[in-house]
């Protein structure tokens, strides 16, 4: 299937089902349905969020964004936890809508050969490459809770200041990009 210009994969994506959110009963959970599947796409679309776990197999990419876990389906089906509200829920979709045309449009020059060697990262491993001084310079009172927010996706790498200028952490910052390129958070 090929698309004009102006053309877009995915026309829309609705809400389907509406539910307390199981982590806090003042936000909503959600369950929608596009009118295209995504089996094509999610492979590409894997490769557009680097904490994502991605299944061929079970045919879903989950990911975790701020304190929302979503998850898409080759099917259609997305499900949106820790929502504040429908209109959250609305245009967060309608952002996932628009990623998906991104990618669909985008796919040849995607490069998913290494989709499948990206590992899981958890907060702990990415923890135990810093150093561990709680000072608080990255914005986060812990570097604990730097590596969850790294994790996360809600800040980069080099607002850890003492890992990239305190030449003793070198060898920690080395290793902590690697993990981080072998999880798919870096490129190269």
């Amino acid at each position: 299937m090929r698309l004009m210009d102006n053309e877009e994969y995915v026309k829309f994506i609705k809400i389907k089902q509406k539910e307390e959110c199981f982590a806090d009963p003042d936000r909503i959970k959600i369950v929608a349905q596009s009118d295209k599947n995504f089996e094509k796409v999610l492979p590409y679309l894997a490769t557009q969020f680097p904490n994502a776990i991605y299944s061929q197999e079970a045919g879903f990419i989950s990911y975790k964004e701020k304190r929302r876990m979503i998850s898409i389906f080759a099917t259609g089906k997305i499900g949106i936890t820790y929502l504040k509200d429908e209109e959250e829920a609305r245009q967060t979709l309608e952002k996932i809508r628009k990623k998906i045309n991104w990618v669909y449009k985008n796919k040849d020059k995607i490069d998913i050969s290494g989709i499948d060697k990206r590992k899981p990262l958890n907060a702990l491993q990415i923890y135990r490459y810093l150093p561990a001084l709680n000072c608080g310079r990255c914005g986060f009172p812990t570097c604990m809770s730097f590596a969850f927010k790294l994790l996360s996706v809600e800040v980069t790498v080099d607002k850890c200041l003492p890992l990239f200028e305190d030449s003793k952490y070198h060898k920690k910052k080395e290793d902590l990009l690697k993990l981080l390129r072998s999880a798919g958070f870096l490129k190269g």
